[in-house]
């Protein structure tokens, strides 16, 4: 009968194992997978809370610009119906503090009423103005050429009211440098922390690629998408194609908020060909196999095959199998070959002696017709003896 693969041991050993394997295999892939999730879980924890340190500086800013805002509208109020008295006390203000360069009132129609820089300007003409003035709510806005001080700031506006109704903002013009964080506050190289306004606009950028943080913004998820979700993180491709952490913390009063965007560089990374971590158990489940495969080639297919070639030696020329073949088998293998060797001097001793008994036989044949043929000599002898002493003719020819 021919050899057939899948009757072979090692078809079978593999089949059993990996019968066996399953279950390990199915475990390892599930935990496996529950370690990854768990490590991105603290990779988004550790996101956040890098994004939320990165930017403490600029929510103390902003923070203290709002202080501000709020506590000039008292201010506003009393002085209602001076502008001279109004304008002298923001100068003062203004004069007396390092973070914000204008501030000032602005009445319900647009009008800014009174300023530190005793300047006129009708911002009715603004966009989303109207929005603003019929829901007042606290806004940050960023204007890289303010009409007012001619530079880029960014605007904390903070509605009052006058006689338990809306009369109005209280507006600080912080300069856009003093909300820039320094590189030196983040503490992961390979972070870059964007902030923005609650209207998707740009205020900030540092870190790794603050220099073009447009090529690191998440692909399906516009900045306005992100206001009013509150701090989380979630992972996404940039524009450029990169996959990406990414990181939402609310700077200050859902008006203000930090968009952390981290990409690790691990050695896994850069490595020219990463591997999956859910493919290691189908690794470890094929090295347990390959590892099978060669212990059973080493310890039984070899000696067994190495065997069958004694045995049809033996079969076909009767040599006998060395002496010393059995050091590097196992005891069970060990002790087949000296079956077989045992076997096989038996075999050649029978035959030995069966032809020492057809020699033997040969030769008393021999014997035998050597024998037979001198007595059939010895009988003609005699005969041809009496033939001479007859001397009758009819007797003679009888004979």
């Amino acid at each position: 009968m021919g050899w057939v693969w899948h009757r072979s041991l090692a078809a079978r050993l593999l089949l059993f194992l990996s019968v066996a394997l399953i279950p390990v295999g199915l475990l390892a892939v599930m935990q496996t997978g529950n370690l990854v999730r768990q490590a991105d879980e603290r990779a988004n924890a550790a996101l956040v809370g890098l994004t939320r340190d990165a930017a403490l500086a600029e929510r103390e800013v902003i923070q203290r610009a709002f202080g501000m805002a709020v506590g000039l509208a008292p201010l506003a109020v009393e002085s209602w119906d001076d502008r001279s008295r109004c304008e002298n006390s923001l100068a003062s203000f203004v004069a007396n503090q390092h973070t914000a360069i204008t501030v000032g009132v602005i009445r319900p129609d647009g009008e800014m009423w009174c300023a530190s820089n005793g300047m006129r300007y009708d911002f009715s003409e603004f966009p989303g103005w109207g929005e603003i003035a019929t829901e007042p709510r606290p806004t940050v806005e960023v204007n890289t050429n303010a009409p007012i001080s001619g530079r880029p700031v960014v605007v904390i506006t903070q509605p009052f009211e006058r006689d338990g109704r809306f009369a109005g903002f209280v507006f600080v013009s912080v300069p856009h440098e003093r909300l820039e964080l320094q590189d030196a506050e983040l503490s992961d190289e390979n972070l870059t922390v964007i902030t923005f306004t609650a209207s998707g606009e740009f205020l900030t950028a540092t870190g790794r690629d603050a220099e073009d943080p447009q090529a690191v913004l998440p692909q399906t998820r516009p900045l306005e998408t992100l206001v009013g979700v509150g701090t989380r993180a979630f992972r996404d491709r940039t524009a450029s194609g990169e996959d990406r952490h990414f990181a939402v913390s609310p700077i200050f009063a859902d008006t203000v908020y930090a968009l952390g965007t981290w990409q690790p560089m691990s050695v896994a990374a850069n490595a020219p060909f990463a591997i999956p971590p859910q493919l290691f158990p189908v690794i470890m489940w094929l090295t347990s196999l390959g590892v099978a495969i060669a212990a059973i080639h080493r310890l039984v297919i070899r000696h067994i095959r190495r065997l069958r070639r004694q045995m049809l030696d033996f079969a076909a020329h009767r040599t006998l199998p060395p002496a010393d073949n059995t050091g590097e088998v196992s005891a069970e293998i060990a002790d087949i070959q000296m079956s077989f060797a045992d076997m096989a001097e038996t075999v050649i001793r029978d035959e030995a002696e069966l032809e020492q008994l057809v020699h033997d036989k040969n030769v008393l044949l021999k014997e035998v017709h050597h024998r037979v043929k001198n007595n059939l000599q010895l009988i003609s002898s005699i005969m041809n003896m009496q033939v001479r002493q007859v001397k009758s003719p009819e007797v003679k020819a009888a004979v």
